[in-house]
């Protein structure tokens, strides 16, 4: 099947308190978007990539690309449905299966896409999904108000995959006023079944300045092989 994956990149990473956009600052000594790049371009069935880059930043990442990578540009919205929904635009019409995912999660490999690629061909839409270890508790103005269950709680990750009329039909259908954390969110809205497959603890998103200093540690421990870069 042909598969696409739209890697979004357009966020401000307001919340790691940078000039630039977290995607640009390094990890590794390699602009941490680059490592998403890698994985896909290394895979026979990702036929096609695209990129999703703030509109005021595009430069910045197109010079940090290798000459020769065969990667399509889009440019991004204010939120992340907007972001991917530009990808989706983009995407070739023979393409169908669509993988979505967070330019902030560097660690995802192979092998999770190709258990996505193969759930999402069979039941139509797959997320990777990962226990919850911790106690979790329901807060509220500042006072514990019970335990919850954590034996079907699991933490939704990307990439997620999609057939691609499945998930145009979705950003057609589901009220765009709203804003959705991921796209299995707007499938769950619209009663549209969503495969959960095995994730990986090491799938980590950086979002805080301090996740940086563990994704550091776990690049020392994993041995991957680096991004080519400018």
């Amino acid at each position: 099947m042909k598969c696409s994956a739209v890697v979004v990149a357009a966020g401000s990473g307001s919340r790691i308190k940078s000039e630039i956009p977290k995607q640009l600052l390094h990890l590794g000594g390699i602009p941490l978007f680059l490592w998403s790049l890698h994985v896909f371009q290394k895979m026979e069935k990702v036929n096609e990539i695209l990129l999703v880059v703030p509109r005021d930043k595009a430069g910045n990442f197109r010079e940090l690309l290798p000459d020769g990578s065969e990667v399509k540009w889009v440019t991004g919205g204010p939120r992340r449905q907007d972001s991917v929904k530009a990808g989706l635009e983009r995407v070739s019409l023979d393409a169908q299966i669509v993988l979505i995912h967070d330019a902030a999660r560097p660690f995802f490999s192979p092998q999770l896409v190709d258990r996505l690629i193969d759930s999402a061909a069979e039941q139509g839409a797959s997320i990777p999904v990962a226990p919850v270890s911790e106690t979790l508790k329901e807060v509220s103005q500042g006072r514990v108000i019970r335990t919850l269950s954590r034996e079907q709680i699991y933490r939704a990750q990307t990439p997620q995959a999609f057939r691609r009329e499945i998930l145009i039909e979705i950003f057609q259908s589901v009220p765009q006023d709203r804003t959705w954390t991921d796209e299995a969110s707007m499938l769950e809205f619209a009663g549209v079944p969503v495969a959960a497959v095995q994730g990986d603890q090491r799938n980590i998103k950086i979002t805080l300045a301090e996740d940086f200093h563990y994704a550091e540690y776990l690049l020392s421990q994993m041995k991957l092989e680096a991004p080519d870069h400018k």
